[in-house]
Protein backbone atom coordinates (compact mmCIF):
# COMPACT_ATOMS: atom_id res chain seq x y z
CA UNK A 1 0.00 0.00 0.00
CA UNK A 2 1.34 3.31 -0.68
CA UNK A 3 0.93 6.32 1.44
CA UNK A 4 -1.33 8.19 -0.35
CA UNK A 5 -3.49 4.66 -0.30
CA UNK A 6 -2.61 4.51 3.57
CA UNK A 7 -3.80 8.06 4.31
CA UNK A 8 -6.53 7.88 2.11
CA UNK A 9 -7.69 4.47 3.45
CA UNK A 10 -7.34 6.02 7.24
CA UNK A 11 -9.33 9.11 6.73
CA UNK A 12 -12.15 7.22 4.96
CA UNK A 13 -12.30 4.90 8.14
CA UNK A 14 -11.90 8.28 10.59
CA UNK A 15 -15.44 9.20 8.47
CA UNK A 16 -17.28 5.66 8.90
CA UNK A 17 -16.39 5.83 12.65
CA UNK A 18 -17.40 9.39 13.65
CA UNK A 19 -20.85 8.07 11.71
CA UNK A 20 -21.49 5.93 14.69
CA UNK A 21 -21.69 8.63 16.60
CA UNK A 22 -24.97 10.89 17.19
CA UNK A 23 -24.11 14.59 17.46
CA UNK A 24 -23.83 14.88 20.82
CA UNK A 25 -20.98 12.21 20.44
CA UNK A 26 -22.58 9.05 22.13
CA UNK A 27 -22.59 6.16 19.99
CA UNK A 28 -25.70 5.08 18.02
CA UNK A 29 -24.77 1.25 18.47
CA UNK A 30 -22.22 0.23 20.95
CA UNK A 31 -21.04 -2.71 18.53
CA UNK A 32 -21.15 -1.01 15.60
CA UNK A 33 -19.04 2.03 17.43
CA UNK A 34 -16.72 -0.57 18.33
CA UNK A 35 -16.17 -2.31 15.41
CA UNK A 36 -15.32 0.87 13.58
CA UNK A 37 -13.48 2.21 15.97
CA UNK A 38 -11.18 -0.76 15.71
CA UNK A 39 -11.08 -0.30 11.71
CA UNK A 40 -9.96 3.12 12.49
CA UNK A 41 -7.50 2.30 14.42
CA UNK A 42 -5.95 -0.89 12.03
CA UNK A 43 -5.72 2.07 9.44
CA UNK A 44 -3.83 4.13 11.43
CA UNK A 45 -1.71 1.69 12.82
CA UNK A 46 -1.10 0.50 8.75
CA UNK A 47 -0.72 4.55 7.91
CA UNK A 48 2.04 4.61 10.07
CA UNK A 49 4.01 1.63 9.03
CA UNK A 50 3.57 2.23 5.36
CA UNK A 51 7.33 2.55 4.30
CA UNK A 52 7.89 6.18 2.52
CA UNK A 53 9.24 5.80 -1.07
CA UNK A 54 9.94 9.46 -1.73
CA UNK A 55 10.87 12.74 -0.28
CA UNK A 56 7.29 13.67 -1.32
CA UNK A 57 5.63 10.30 0.59
CA UNK A 58 7.61 11.44 3.14
CA UNK A 59 5.89 15.42 3.16
CA UNK A 60 2.42 13.44 2.99
CA UNK A 61 2.88 11.54 5.64
CA UNK A 62 3.94 14.14 7.99
CA UNK A 63 1.66 16.76 7.11
CA UNK A 64 -1.31 14.31 7.05
CA UNK A 65 -0.36 12.96 10.68
CA UNK A 66 0.46 16.78 12.44
CA UNK A 67 -2.95 18.21 10.27
CA UNK A 68 -5.29 15.40 11.26
CA UNK A 69 -7.81 14.30 13.93
CA UNK A 70 -10.04 11.10 15.00
CA UNK A 71 -13.03 12.76 14.41
CA UNK A 72 -13.18 16.03 17.24
CA UNK A 73 -11.61 14.09 19.66
CA UNK A 74 -7.81 13.58 19.33
CA UNK A 75 -4.86 14.54 17.23
CA UNK A 76 -3.50 11.85 14.91
CA UNK A 77 -0.28 12.72 17.27
CA UNK A 78 -2.42 12.05 20.36
CA UNK A 79 -3.24 8.13 18.34
CA UNK A 80 0.74 7.83 17.96
CA UNK A 81 0.96 7.57 22.19
CA UNK A 82 -2.28 5.79 22.73
CA UNK A 83 -2.61 3.27 20.09
CA UNK A 84 0.80 1.14 20.67
CA UNK A 85 3.46 1.45 22.94
CA UNK A 86 6.15 1.48 19.87
CA UNK A 87 4.20 3.68 16.77
CA UNK A 88 6.69 6.22 16.78
CA UNK A 89 9.34 4.23 16.49
CA UNK A 90 7.38 2.27 13.91
CA UNK A 91 6.43 6.16 11.99
CA UNK A 92 9.71 7.46 12.44
CA UNK A 93 11.62 4.45 10.89
CA UNK A 94 8.47 4.19 8.13
CA UNK A 95 10.22 7.80 6.95
CA UNK A 96 13.76 6.62 5.86
CA UNK A 97 13.75 6.42 2.33
CA UNK A 98 15.31 3.78 0.69
CA UNK A 99 17.69 4.56 -1.83
CA UNK A 100 18.88 8.38 -0.29
CA UNK A 101 21.89 8.37 1.59
CA UNK A 102 21.98 8.96 5.21
CA UNK A 103 23.58 11.66 7.25
CA UNK A 104 25.90 9.87 9.36
CA UNK A 105 26.14 11.07 12.81
CA UNK A 106 27.99 9.77 15.61
CA UNK A 107 25.63 8.58 18.44
CA UNK A 108 27.72 10.10 21.06
CA UNK A 109 29.22 13.54 21.12
CA UNK A 110 32.90 13.82 21.69
CA UNK A 111 33.70 13.32 25.42
CA UNK A 112 30.21 12.80 26.52
CA UNK A 113 29.68 9.84 28.69
CA UNK A 114 25.49 9.22 27.70
CA UNK A 115 24.58 8.85 24.73
CA UNK A 116 21.77 11.63 25.06
CA UNK A 117 20.76 14.07 28.26
CA UNK A 118 17.70 12.36 28.27
CA UNK A 119 19.37 9.60 29.99
CA UNK A 120 20.99 11.82 33.11
CA UNK A 121 17.13 12.71 34.28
Amino acid sequence: MDIRQAIDRHHHAVIIDEASFDASGKAISAATAAQTGNAEREAFIAFVSAPCRSPEDVQAKVTYLLAGTVGDRDSLLDCLYSYGDDLWERFLRSLLVEGVEAVSTPSRAPGATHACACEEA
